[in-house]
């Protein structure tokens, strides 16, 4: 854009928006599958390394907090790829959530600072040992086939948490945890 033909360039780039991409946060997104080049600004690529560094350095001190919970790793991978891999194996568990922080550490932050993870925790071992049933998304306490959610609420996962926290579901809770350990 410093010379007269760049400029030339640059215009006739942005009448071609079947194949040029105008930012790099949009050919992200994926819009279009038709994209065969992205304009790049200057500072641009500086502000989306410090983004993604910054992301990046938020999971692995999540993970610095939670190294020490296999299981709740475990899950943490579980909720992000919906791959079910074994809590009994660190080594194992530990590779698989630095294989997700390098892939999207936006989603680890985001599953692993979730405030209910330690209920959808209590929820995953609850239906691996019967004590709640799963039927498609949906979660049933399996004693009582009793859904696990308020009043006209589907019993989805953020259904079930919000259930078992509410003061008033806490025996439920509690019973449930006292029956897994």
């Amino acid at each position: 854009m410093s010379t007269p033909a760049g400029f030339i360039d640059y215009k006739i780039m942005l009448c071609n928006p079947d194949f040029i991409c105008p930012s790099e946060d949009e050919l992200k997104r994926g819009k279009k599958a038709t994209y065969q080049f992205v304009i790049v600004r200057d500072g641009e690529d500086i502000k989306s390394s410090i983004d993604s560094l910054t992301m990046s350095s938020k999971a692995y001190i999540l993970f610095g907090e939670l190294k020490d919970s296999v299981k709740k790793l475990a899950l943490i991978v579980e909720l992000c790829t919906n791959k079910t891999i074994s809590s009994t194996d660190r080594d194992a568990v530990w590779i698989n959530v630095d294989k997700l922080i390098k892939d999207n550490p936006s989603k680890f932050v985001e599953v692993a600072g979730d405030e209910y993870l330690d209920t959808k925790l209590l929820i995953s071992e609850s239906v691996n040992t019967g004590l709640i049933r799963k039927r498609g998304n949906y979660y049933y306490l399996a004693d009582t086939n009793q859904p696990l959610c308020g009043v006209k609420q589907e019993p989805t996962l953020q259904s079930a948490c919000e259930f078992l926290n509410s003061s008033k579901n806490q025996e439920i809770k509690f019973s449930l945890e006292a029956k897994i350990k």
